[in-house]
């Protein structure tokens, strides 16, 4: 069997998971236990980290010395052992490294070599790290250098990747997490973060600032060669010539959601050749966003643009694309699509080369420099400032923010305590004795080989936070299509730092959170009539199921290989990337979809021009569309750029099949944003398609 064709069985398989109903396990026998001892913020059986408490090699805030050093080392040694200083590396899954409350004080760049590193503080105005007034390397405006910069899986172990210490695309799983960089003043080279991140990956809960000075930090966050996907959640910048920098190279997907930039001395973002998505932006800047390139992109929703008082919130400062070939027909520079967007302080909401676009105006209800296919119609007719219906279906997608976890430690309980040997290496029923005993919170250790799941799993009663750890749960032998996690929890429940293919369905009243699902993904359901299920940060090959009258919401999802069903329910997306073949997205029995934002980058071969049935050896889905649509009352937006190299692989981007008439759009209704030599690319603007009112 092909390796292609096992890989399209088990996508199948995981979109008809029958996970049992509630109430299959029964252990609720009472089991000693024994809960946590606490240092700082993580229980000490965590498997985390603590740069406090590394002997003559700890790194101690608040102390007065230069912490570089220390911070170097243990970022880049992996299961620090004081007693060896040995030095491995985990290639899966992410380490946590613990910065506990306090400042830092460094005075040369924190530059992490390899990636799938989780560096986590104790909140973003109680754990800093502050670069010194005047670092030497810091000086040289021409020649950046940052603070903290993020590494690079592949950096020694696979160089004909091409993944060297700069190459962004191969910073798997790296995490930023609850922590502040702080730049004093006489550094006008400096960089607050790197972040090189690739696939799968957030920076969350980070501040990072600059003294107001001139000579007071280049960047705030810089992202550099080909990053993405890459997630962005609840940061703040404040300072710097640019709050957000994002350079020339055309690939792949950023998604920001809760980004405030105050203060940018030019622009509070500046973009010159990506795709970037943004979600509750709030801009203080003289300029909230300038494009540079034909390929920069952004889509821009429910955001806040506050200005000095006149001149455009966005700056499309590139010429119109001259595009080669039959890619597609040319746009008016880069595509920016802004909806719910308002406006305070600017004259005018764009300017193209000096040119005034959507003059007067302090609210955008939909608008974008594409056009759109309402079914078989093209219509450039964007409400703009007006109060016309919206070209996309304008699903109104909210947030969920999790219960904060409780400091009391009798709240806490570690599931592998309770694995006894009739469970014959099941991590399942460890699972569910911890459970049972109904604290808040429980959580997973890593360890060196796989825990096993082969059985159901029910989440019920008060718990609301499940920790996996990082840990690798994988499907073991004999568990089937019945292992899994059913949540059906009294409360919002939050299941997190989720390791490789675990199969989580929600039946639960109340919202459900799965974020951080690193490197191999998994497969979620929102079950019938269920309340809204949330993924967040989920990595290559995360599958979603929406049954009838339920509602799922994702942010930044590199779904890959993976089919979405939405089937009568409401499905979002807010960042969907696409790489491979066998993964498109249906839509039916009354269902409505909406996928804003993100690419189509796929690497398989070209297909030949007529359509061929399913070849596993060429790649080629002949007829197969990215996003299907049936049934009556079934609706779909799609908003969404790609590049010219997936052209022949995916021809038919949509079929339409809820109305009488059949609809289908291809590759010739994409809109070429400009031609690339990097990567034998040519950035195009897809067709923006909605499926008609019936």
């Amino acid at each position: 069997m092909s390796s292609r064709i096992a890989l399209l069985m088990f996508s199948v398989a995981c979109l008809v998971l029958p996970l049992a109903p509630a109430g299959a396990w029964a252990h609720d026998a009472p089991v000693p236990h024994v809960h946590p001892t606490f240092v700082g913020r993580f229980p000490l059986d965590y498997d985390a980290i603590n740069v406090t408490q590394l002997g003559a090699n700890s790194a101690i805030p608040d102390d007065g010395q230069d912490d570089t050093a220390a911070l170097l080392k243990v970022l880049n040694d992996s299961d620090y052992d004081p007693s060896t200083e040995t030095v491995s590396f985990r290639k899966l899954m992410p380490k946590t490294v613990y910065l506990p409350a306090g400042t830092y004080d460094v005075s040369a760049p924190i530059i992490v070599a390899s990636s799938t590193l989780r560096i986590v503080g104790d909140g973003p105005d109680r754990t800093i790290i502050r670069l010194a007034a005047g670092s030497p390397e810091f000086n040289d405006r021409n020649n950046p250098r940052p603070v903290l910069k993020t590494g690079n899986h592949y950096q020694t172990a696979n160089p004909d990747k091409g993944c060297t210490q700069n190459w962004a695309n191969c910073g798997f799983a790296n995490y930023i997490q609850d922590l502040g960089v702080v730049i004093a003043p006489g550094n006008p080279g400096a960089i607050g973060i790197r972040y090189d991140v690739a696939n799968v990956g957030v920076m969350r809960n980070v501040s990072v600032r600059a003294a107001l000075a001139n000579d007071s930090g280049l960047y705030g966050i810089s992202f550099e060669t080909a990053p993405g996907p890459g997630y962005v959640d609840n940061v703040s910048v404040v300072g710097f010539d640019y709050g957000v920098y994002l350079d020339d190279m055309p690939i792949n997907v950023l998604t920001f959601s809760n980004l405030r930039v105050a203060s940018s001395r030019i622009a509070s973002m500046l973009n010159r050749a990506k795709t970037v998505v943004l979600e509750r932006f709030t801009s203080d800047s003289p300029t909230a966003i300038i494009m540079q390139s034909p390929s920069a992109s952004v889509t821009l929703v429910s955001s806040t643009l506050n200005g000095p008082g006149s001149g455009p919130a966005v700056r499309l400062e590139a010429d119109s694309p001259q595009c080669l070939g039959s890619a597609g027909q040319a746009v008016p520079g880069p595509l920016l699509y802004a909806r719910k967007v308002t406006l305070r302080g600017f004259s005018e909401f764009a300017s193209k080369k000096g040119v005034s676009l959507l003059p007067g105006v302090s609210h955008i209800t939909e608008w974008a420099t594409v056009k759109a296919y309402v079914g078989a119609t093209s219509r450039s007719d964007w409400p703009g400032a007006g109060t016309g219906p919206s070209l996309m279906l304008n699903i109104v997608a909210p947030r969920m923010d999790p219960l904060v976890d409780p400091v009391d430690p009798g709240q806490w309980l570690n599931a592998k305590q309770f694995i006894q040997m009739e469970d014959n290496g099941d991590i399942g029923p460890a699972l569910q004795r911890a459970i049972n005993l109904r604290p808040r919170v429980v959580y997973l250790p890593w360890k060196e080989q796989p825990y096993e799941l082969r059985s159901q799993v029910n989440v019920t009663g008060p718990v609301q936070h499940i920790d996996f750890g990082f840990a690798q749960v994988r499907v073991g032998a004999g568990g089937g299509m019945t292992a899994g996690i059913l949540v059906n929890a009294d409360q919002v429940t939050l299941l997190d730092n989720v390791a490789t293919n675990i199969w989580i369905a929600s039946e639960s009243k109340r919202a459900v959170l799965i974020r951080d699902v690193s490197a191999f993904g998994g497969y979620f359901e929102a079950r019938a009539n269920s309340a809204a299920l949330f993924v967040e940060n989920a990595g290559s090959k995360a599958a979603i199921t929406v049954g009838a009258q339920a509602r799922a919401f994702a942010r930044s999802v590199d779904r890959s290989t993976t089919t979405w069903l939405n089937n009568g329910g409401t499905l979002w997306c807010l960042s969907c990337n696409v790489e491979e073949k066998f993964s498109p997205i249906k839509t039916s029995n009354g269902g409505l979809t909406e996928i804003l934002g993100g690419t189509i980058d796929k690497h398989t071969p070209l297909c030949p021009p007529v359509n061929p049935p399913l070849d596993a050896e060429t790649g080629c889905e002949g007829d197969q569309a990215l996003f299907k649509v049936e049934g009556p009352g079934s609706r779909m937006s799609v908003l969404m750029t790609g590049t010219v190299r997936a052209v022949g692989s995916w021809r038919t981007l949509v079929t339409d099949l809820s109305g009488t008439t059949p609809v289908t759009r291809s590759y010739s209704d994409a809109e070429c944003l400009a031609d690339q030599d990097f990567t034998r690319s040519r950035k195009i603007a897809l067709p923006v398609y909605t499926t008609p009112a019936p």
